[in-house]
């Protein structure tokens, strides 16, 4: 998940604010509020501004980018499933 540019890179952790979770780099600045319920990460992962995180909200899969002042969505959690093994998304809803 690079951004093809020269973005900081960053080692995010995840923090819980009332049962919700979000992630912030190393100095306490906050990527992604506590407002989810997971994260999908792979382990070691370091988070560049433009890379896409996959979250779990109400049991459903979603994706967020980062932004250089916050996130947005890619795609909103309505999936049961979503693969994102490099750059291709597979995503799965229902029994389909």
């Amino acid at each position: 998940m690079n951004s093809g540019t020269n973005a900081p890179q960053v080692t995010p952790s995840t923090f819980t604010e009332n049962g919700k979770h979000g992630l912030k780099k190393e100095d306490g600045t906050i990527l992604l509020p506590a407002e989810f319920d997971d994260f999908i990460l792979l382990s070691g992962k370091q988070l560049e501004i433009g890379d896409r995180v996959v979250v779990i909200l109400n049991d459903k899969q979603g994706i967020v980018k980062i932004e250089e002042a916050g996130w947005s969505w890619v795609l909103i959690p309505e999936f049961d499933i979503i693969s994102y093994p490099n750059s291709i998304v597979g995503v799965k809803k229902g029994d389909v």
